[in-house]
């Protein structure tokens, strides 16, 4: 399964790194599908 090098980088970090890169993600994405969805 091909995933983006951004996402597969972020699996390399420790975890609360992880977490709150998920966070900024999720607020980008939900965001991003508000003005556009």
């Amino acid at each position: 399964m091909w995933i983006p090098k951004a996402v597969h980088d972020i699996f390399l970090f420790p975890a609360p790194v992880r977490k709150s890169a998920y966070r900024e993600m999720e607020r980008w994405l939900g965001g991003y599908l508000t003005q556009h969805g």
